[in-house]
């Protein structure tokens, strides 16, 4: 189970040199972003094409992590590696967790101000 913060600030902030205007801006566009990148993965995952949902977790998780979109990263993470070993069963489970992380993604970037 995928327990990490919807967003952690000062990991975010510590990617961007410390500078809080630059990360709440590309936290910004990641909370914009993030439905469009768990449609394509979750369309990825209906059509059966693990390679692909592997793809698109692998670059997601790297964008959500340098942000600090933890529980974000964590999933899509998860979706890698079940995707590389073949797990459908558990690329489906972790998929369908994005929405609810993704909606707590935006919450907590509203948040920020």
């Amino acid at each position: 189970m995928v327990t990490e913060p919807a967003l952690e600030v000062e990991r975010g902030l510590s990617a961007c040199g410390g500078n809080a205007d630059l990360h709440r801006q590309l936290a910004r566009v990641l909370a914009t972003d993030i439905t469009s990148r768990v449609d394509q993965l979750t369309a990825a995952v209906i059509r059966g094409d693990l390679v692909n949902a592997h793809l698109l977790a692998h670059r997601n998780r790297g964008a959500c992590a340098t942000i600090g979109a933890m529980r974000l990263a964590a999933l899509f993470a998860a979706i890698e590696d079940a995707g590389r070993a073949g797990d459908t069963a558990l690329v489906t489970r972790y998929t369908n967790d994005l929405v609810g992380a993704a909606a707590n993604y935006r919450a907590a970037v509203t948040a920020l101000g």
